[in-house]
């Protein structure tokens, strides 16, 4: 993207790759950052961000979501996920309740998803070749219905004044 007046780029411009770093419950689940970034209409936004999947073919929305490296905070990683995957930079509002699941392909992972509060939207972002989205709750539960634990997620945030 050619740089504009008043462009806002991101602090970081490249997404950690590879699992080598990450961490991995005992019983071999992956662990997993989960956010809710919501901003108010009046700021922008809608109240639940969703983004969509790396993978083009998949025409999914998710919540931003990533692996939490060894030597870093559960939040720090939940910081960072939500910087490379949807250009947004925020603050915890609240931690939720971990949440064990089995993904489509039968493997473990639990999610420390958190309620985040989103402070700023960059122009320019590691992973900004997806799109990006604000919508209602309810709309987010129905665009995330394929993925129950994330619509899971979405309901605990959402009981969060």
């Amino acid at each position: 993207m050619d740089p504009f007046p008043g462009m806002k780029v991101a602090p970081v411009l490249e997404s950690t790759s590879g699992r080598e770093n990450q961490l991995y419950a005992e019983d071999g689940s992956r662990l997993l950052s989960c956010i809710v970034a919501s901003r108010s209409p009046e700021e922008g936004g809608g109240d639940v961000l969703l983004i969509s999947s790396s993978n083009p073919k998949k025409k999914d929305w998710l919540l931003p979501k990533g692996g939490w490296d060894a030597g870093e905070a559960i939040e720090a990683a939940a910081w960072r996920e939500l910087i490379e995957e949807g250009g947004v930079n925020g603050h915890v509002l609240a931690a939720l309740d971990p949440l064990r699941f089995i993904n489509k392909d039968g493997h473990s992972h639990i999610y420390f998803p958190f309620k985040m509060h989103a402070a700023m939207v960059y122009d320019q972002w590691a992973e900004s070749v997806r799109y990006r989205i604000w919508v209602s709750y309810d709309d987010a539960e129905l665009l995330l219905a394929g993925r129950p634990e994330m619509v899971e997620v979405v309901k605990a945030a959402r009981e969060i004044n």
